[in-house]
């Protein structure tokens, strides 16, 4: 099923999934294929798509298209792989439209990636590279990323670049409120972009968590408050669970069109969260 034409029945649910990642000396480093499928196992009946990323920061990691299509084959899920334009040259990218056409896959999620270094033989913007996708494959429902957080006005530029070239939908990065994310939507459509916006959810559920979002996601900012209620109790991950059914339910009170929740690998976490 495509999520643009899905996303206008219901609200629909994603949880988001790394990669199979590896040291560079080929040691799997995080977790095994039959682990991460027992994950997505364990929580496939509360998702409407599963979604993959691609390895961030250019670290070793199986493609997020096999990735995909291994938990796709043994899941019997409908799965989203996302692909970085830091990872795709130019010249291979009727080649990946292959593989996508091979998998029979219905949608993708098109980002710039991390670590991301201007060349001739990468696309500079995200809007050319959903541009060429959408030329090679037009029936295929086609994500982009959205910010929230991002300069206001420098955004809805980019998200304009972007569903002009043809993007069908857009995730956000984590938003803590339904208040971000209704914020966000009012100014898209302020400028004529009515696309559906998915709202990226990150539980927060400890100090590592809050940790790895300073250091390693700098266009995230969990705000203060969240940071001190979460911390103030023993049992943090207990609140977690609290703050981000709030959220969910808020989110559908105020029309949200669905939900993508970042597992970081925890599926126990989204299952206690969504069941």
């Amino acid at each position: 099923m495509k999520l643009h034409e899905e996303v206008k029945k219901r609200f629909l649910t994603l949880v988001e999934f790394n990669p199979i990642k590896h040291s560079p000396e080929g040691f799997p480093r995080k977790y095994t294929f039959q682990e991460l499928i027992d994950k997505v196992e364990l929580i496939k009946d509360l998702a409407d798509f599963i979604t993959v990323t691609e390895s961030a920061n250019r670290i070793y990691a199986v493609n997020s298209i096999v990735t995909a299509n291994c938990i796709k084959i043994n899941c019997e899920k409908e799965v989203i792989p996302h692909l970085t334009v830091r990872d795709h040259p130019k010249q291979t990218l009727e080649s990946m439209i292959l593989t996508l056409e091979g998998t029979n896959f219905k949608n993708i999620l098109l980002i710039k990636g991390d670590d991301f270094r201007k060349d001739e033989i990468h696309y500079e913007h995200t809007y050319e590279f959903v541009n060429e996708v959408k030329k090679l494959k037009p029936n295929l429902s086609i994500g982009v990323a959205g910010n929230p957080l991002y300069n206001r006005d420098k955004e809805i530029e980019n998200i304009k670049a972007k569903t002009d070239a043809g993007a069908d939908f857009i995730i956000t990065q984590a938003i803590f409120s339904s208040d971000s994310y209704c914020e966000y939507r009012e100014d898209l459509e302020k400028n004529n972009i009515y696309v559906p916006i998915i709202a990226g959810i990150l539980p927060v559920k400890g100090r590592k968590t809050i940790e790895f979002v300073e250091k390693k996601m700098k266009e995230v900012k969990i705000p203060d408050d969240l940071k001190e209620w979460i911390l103030g109790v023993e049992d943090p991950r207990s609140r977690c669970i609290r703050n981000v059914k709030d959220i969910i339910e808020n989110l559908k009170k105020k029309d949200c069109y669905g939900i993508d929740i970042y597992s970081r690998g925890d599926a126990q976490l989204v299952y206690d969260i969504l069941n």
